[in-house]
């Protein structure tokens, strides 16, 4: 008998196995890319906690001082002033949650490429003939079939610590952020996630999209405006928005805990193990 993990076969198979009940495990808590998704998944929940929070603090001098020590604006007690830090804490909380959520998107899906071109047993198993034209094929689609084969060919066909995964991830030769390729990658895989994030909620890929654009305009663009952008335009006025205008707390919360459920189904299918 053969362990396999899900990311080994195609989606026909995995139907197959589950209905003659072959499969053997699956950790509750899923695979180790899943657990560090949800770490980070606790770290931007400080952020929500944090944000409940801002309209009832009280800035004493030392807080003060930190904001003219870095910015050179000096503050006082007056009532309006401390208003505008609340405003510019909100803004920075929104600006921050936002690039934490796509960050831990990007790394989720960065990690388990890493994972699956690093398994031996999976390298091994997608070199035999019989599976070598799918694996050729997955190679072909991500575009690092002449990567593998030069590296196979120094180590002599031989994949103890070939930490292929390990190169694609170091060379970069995936961009991450574009969602459109992740869903490539996940294709090769048997798994449509696109139609998978609409069964959970329909307008996900658009919005994830949206998200990895506005967390660029966050992290490259000094101004937070997004002018211009009629992505973010407010169609009532016509003007373009703030960030802090287009977002709240509240829909990056559901948005998060959307996220959670398509990366909790696509991580069952790929790392759930089967005795064959």
């Amino acid at each position: 008998m053969t362990i396999i993990k899900g990311y080994f076969v195609t989606s026909a198979d995995r139907d197959l196995f589950l209905s003659n009940d072959w499969m053997i495990r699956r950790d509750d808590i899923g695979s180790n890319e899943f657990k560090i998704f949800l770490q980070n998944l606790l770290k931007i929940g400080a952020f929500f906690a944090l944000y409940q929070n801002i309209d009832e603090m009280i800035f004493n001098k030392k807080q003060k001082e930190l904001f003219t020590e870095s910015a050179g604006i000096f503050y006082t007690q007056d009532a309006l002033q401390i208003q505008e830090l609340k405003i510019y804490a909100k803004q920075a909380l929104v600006n921050q949650t936002i690039v934490a959520i796509v960050s831990n998107w990007e790394s989720y899906f960065s990690g388990l490429i890493q994972t699956i071109f690093n398994d031996t047993k999976f390298l091994e198993f997608s070199c035999k003939s019989e599976n070598k034209p799918k694996f050729q094929q997955i190679m072909a689609r991500m575009k690092i079939e002449k990567e593998f084969n030069e590296m196979s060919c120094k180590q002599e066909k031989k994949f103890d610590n070939f930490q292929f995964g390990t190169y694609i991830i170091e060379q970069r030769r995936i961009n991450f952020q574009n969602v459109n390729k992740i869903a490539k990658i996940m294709n090769c895989f048997d798994i449509n996630i696109n139609a998978l994030s609409k069964k959970i909620k329909p307008d996900f890929w658009e919005d994830i999209n949206k998200l990895v654009i506005t967390r660029q305009i966050i992290v490259h663009e000094q101004d937070h405006t997004v002018d211009g952008r009629s992505l973010f335009r407010n169609v009532k006025t016509g003007k373009n928005n703030i960030i802090s205008d287009v977002y709240t707390m509240e829909n990056l919360l559901e948005f998060s805990i959307t996220m959670h459920k398509i990366i909790n189904r696509v991580d069952l299918i790929l790392f759930s193990e089967y005795e064959i």
